[in-house]
């Protein structure tokens, strides 16, 4: 049984909140990314509330062609914002894990380089489950993420 209660809603990139754009701009401009917003495509939010203790986190995806990034706002209001390469990374459902087995939930896992990780882990690839709720909104963004890293590969 999942510990967790997720949501998930797509919004347009045009309406990414200004204290998220703000966060992601700054992890832009600080690893040096380039114009890598202007290729949004799609944007989610989920917002996760943990069933004991009431504990809530909220992140919010942004996928374009080549880069998914993302914001994490914790339960005291802290942000951080994280992103990787698509080229440079596989992303597996979290469905097909053996986790899943000992606590289901929806998701994807993101193996890769992870620019905001490089000063906490060395240039060592690292692992970040990207969680998401059953709406239609997580079904589309999952899909169009593995579509995305796929066309990479080719």
């Amino acid at each position: 049984m999942a510990e967790w209660n997720r949501s998930t809603r797509g919004f347009p990139p045009e309406a990414l909140p200004p204290d998220l754009l703000a966060a992601l701009q700054a992890h832009i401009e600080y690893f040096n990314l380039g114009a890598i917003l202007e290729e949004a495509q799609q944007c989610i939010e989920t917002t996760s509330v943990k069933k004991k203790g009431g504990t809530r986190a909220v992140v919010t995806a942004v996928l374009t062609p080549r880069w998914l990034a993302w914001v994490i706002r914790d339960d005291k209001g802290g942000l951080s914002a994280l992103s990787v390469p698509l080229d440079q990374a596989t992303v597996t459902d979290y469905a097909a894990t053996p986790s899943y087995r000992l606590i289901p939930d929806e998701g994807v896992v993101v193996d890769g380089m992870l620019t905001g990780m490089v000063g906490l882990q060395g240039n060592a690839r690292t692992v970040h489950i990207l969680m998401l709720g059953e709406e239609p909104a997580a079904r589309r963004f999952k899909q169009s993420l593995f579509e995305a890293v796929q066309a990479l590969k080719k």
